[in-house]
């Protein structure tokens, strides 16, 4: 009896702390994308709107999710280098060599704003691979999320 007080307790102070956080924060939009626009940005972080605007010729896309993910969805003009692999990443880069040493820009994107892969990726190539790519290395604020909103997905599901 005593454990199910308890627990009626604590579901009820959750309950509480979520309407206080709605009430606060205001009803979310139930836009996955739109959601993600009101998360403030991480240090190396860009928005999709910006990554648009500023785009040139020396951009690349980096789609840092697990191989199979990539060839199910991904950005139209991207390329797979993921550190959620058994190949190596020295590998992975080795096999876009050419694209990387000529970018100006890379933007590197997994699957939303809560997905840390992408930092990660862009942390190496900005450190330990920093001689393989060219340019600016970047992480797409949102992910596969914006670009899905967007609609500059590919995918190969039926």
């Amino acid at each position: 009896m005593k454990s199910a007080v308890e627990l009626g307790l604590i579901a009820g102070i959750a309950a509480l702390g979520g309407l206080g956080n709605w009430l606060v924060g205001g009803r979310p939009s139930g836009d996955p994308a739109e959601e993600v626009q009101k998360i403030p940005l991480k240090e190396g972080e860009i928005r999709l709107e910006t990554a648009l605007e500023e785009a040139d010729d020396g951009l690349v896309w980096i789609d840092a999710r697990p191989a199979a993910l990539w060839q199910k969805e991904r950005k139209t003009d991207s390329i797979n280098i993921t550190m959620l692999s058994d190949e190596a990443l020295a590998d992975q880069l080795a096999r876009h060599a050419d694209l990387l040493f000529g970018s100006k820009r890379v933007i590197v994107y997994c699957d939303d704003v809560h997905c840390s892969v992408s930092h990660d990726l862009s942390m190496q190539l900005k450190g330990e691979f920093r001689d393989f790519v060219a340019g600016e290395v970047l992480v797409l604020h949102g992910g596969m999320t914006v670009l899905r909103a967007a609609g500059l997905v590919t995918s190969s599901s039926p």
